[in-house]
């Protein structure tokens, strides 16, 4: 069977003889700077970085899809592979005898976020007798053998579900989207907001609804491709649209006049995930001053500027919730600002291209 595969070069801006093979978003390179995919999800403007960084390096790259079949690749001789999991399987017939493969982990191990959300999904079930679809399975595979790192996004916890591979794992940055933020000023204790986007019960989004439906006198905004989860979105379809404290936005750009008006209405962003790899979404909203409201799994080191649930449940979440309803007018405005600050010095995205260029510059990875 022949396997069509769509490759772009980008050639090395100093020429050492290296090749790098990159399975990730292509287009991140060929679109303009400006196409609208980059203001979605940080991962256009990290993949144009990483591939921007090995050129700079002295590696000739060939970037393929992120769900490519890398068999039509062929035998191969590059130096680097860097790669998601389940396309590392022919990783030993593309790389030199003494060449480098590298896991690209964009979340938890799929042995951890699996089943933590059919765990979700169960506890659902039990609550409100509906069996719903999951939404965020990863394909399950082994890299045993096969790898030499692991670049992983999100925190300690992400890094975690990889124990059983013993090979070095390094952190990368995550980034978030720059845009002109005002700096809060106004507080509004009762106001929060879920920002995602697929995987509603994956996220929290069942439980954040039936914890306002309960709590009237709080208020939950969602930004979210709720709507395209047909059975969760009628499931839901009273608390969504029916309770005056429940506003349900829509999915929305985070550059958006809209999402701007949003975020100076709310002063928490709820992230009650059940995995994640760096809480991108989370990071944006903290980038304009929310509060973080998150669990563990949701990857985010919220510890000194918002609340982390003690533990991964509903009960643990409400009150997080209920105790940061009620932070004093000092105590929101210097969370707020704790919570920009933390964003601006560690995930903007020349922290992550710091991070890369560091393994990158490495002696296991340095191009001679």
């Amino acid at each position: 069977e022949e396997i069509f595969l769509n490759i772009v070069h980008v050639p090395a801006i100093n020429t050492t003889g290296k090749k790098a093979l990159l399975g990730y978003i292509p287009e991140s390179y060929t679109l303009p700077a400006d196409h609208p995919n980059f203001l979605g999800h940080s991962n256009f403007q990290e993949c144009r970085t990483l591939i921007e960084c090995l050129s700079e390096q002295g590696y000739d790259v060939d970037v393929v899809n992120w769900d490519a079949d890398m068999r039509a690749v062929g035998k191969a001789d590059y130096d680097l592979l860097i790669a998601l999991d389940f396309q590392l399987e022919y990783a030993k017939t593309l790389v030199k005898p003494s060449g480098k493969v590298i896991l690209y982990a964009t979340g938890c191990h799929w042995s951890f976020a699996n089943p933590a959300e059919y765990g979700r999904i169960n506890q659902l079930k039990e609550r409100r007798g509906v069996m719903l679809l999951p939404r965020r399975q990863s394909k399950p595979f082994s890299c045993e053998g096969k790898i030499d790192e692991i670049w992983y996004l999100g925190n300690d916890f992400t890094r975690d579900t990889y124990a059983h591979h013993r090979v070095p794992k390094h952190r990368l940055n995550i980034s978030i989207i720059e845009s002109p933020v005002i700096e809060k000023n106004d507080f509004q204790q009762n106001h929060f907001l879920w920002f995602a986007s697929a995987g509603a019960v994956h996220k929290g989004l069942d439980w954040l609804l039936e914890i306002f439906s309960r709590n009237s006198e709080l208020h939950l905004h969602i930004c979210g491709l709720v709507e395209l989860e047909k059975d969760f979105y009628e499931l839901y379809y009273r608390e969504l649209h029916e309770l005056p404290n429940i506003h349900f936005h829509g999915w929305v750009l985070p550059n958006s006049t809209q999402f701007q008006t949003i975020l100076k209405q709310c002063s928490y962003v709820v992230s009650p995930s059940c995995s994640e790899g760096g809480g991108g979404a989370t990071l944006q909203c903290m980038y304009a001053g929310l509060i973080p409201i998150v669990t563990r799994a949701s990857s985010v080191d919220a510890e000194d500027c918002g609340f982390v649930s003690a533990q991964d449940t509903f009960v643990e979440v409400e009150k997080s919730i209920k105790k940061a309803s009620l932070l004093s007018a000092d105590e929101l405005a210097k969370k707020s600002h704790q919570s920009r600050e933390y964003v601006l010095n560690h995930h903007l995205l020349k922290h992550y291209k710091q991070a890369v260029l560091k393994r990158l510059q490495s002696s296991q990875c340095v191009v001679v």
